[in-house]
């Protein structure tokens, strides 16, 4: 079956439920995560958040991020520095984002969506090392992608 292409305007104008990417003008459904997953998002978040004031960073969850013209994802979580850009959906290159894997995510996917947030993440002047932080099948497994640590 091949992909339906819509146009970015009609993208960023529509709500999704749940919310879809947006991959050079094809909707991606993001696969629905279990109880577990909800709770690690819940977990991770909360974590992250205990450093808000700290480290100048603000926690999301679930919000499309603008990657370059053709790509909006939406992560699990991301992390902000203070001050960014306020709106609609993130324009920032998020200084971390969580992806956690649901039963039906390869990790072929995951490092697509990875990849797509280390090519986004070379026009950051951030203070940061963009990453990207994947849990894996075990609870005692974390994949960290980042640009400083290329991929082998």
């Amino acid at each position: 079956m091949a992909a339906h292409l819509i146009p970015l305007d009609e993208y960023l104008a529509t709500s999704y439920e749940p919310d879809r990417e947006f991959v050079d003008g094809v909707l991606v459904e993001r696969n629905l995560g279990t109880q577990l997953h909800s709770r690690s998002q819940v977990v991770v978040g909360s974590y992250l958040s205990r450093y808000r004031k700290s480290h100048r960073i603000e926690v999301f969850m679930s919000v499309r991020v603008g990657l370059d013209a053709g790509r909006y994802r939406v992560p699990d979580l991301l992390v902000l520095e203070k001050p960014y850009q306020g709106g609609k959906f993130v324009t920032d290159v998020p200084a971390v984002t969580v992806e956690i894997k649901s039963p039906d995510d390869t990790f072929d996917d995951i490092i697509d969506k990875s990849s797509s947030t280390k090519l986004s993440a070379s026009a950051t002047s951030s203070s940061w090392t963009p990453i990207t932080a994947v849990p894996g099948s075990s609870s005692k497994t974390i994949f960290v992608f980042s640009p400083a640590i290329p991929f082998r």
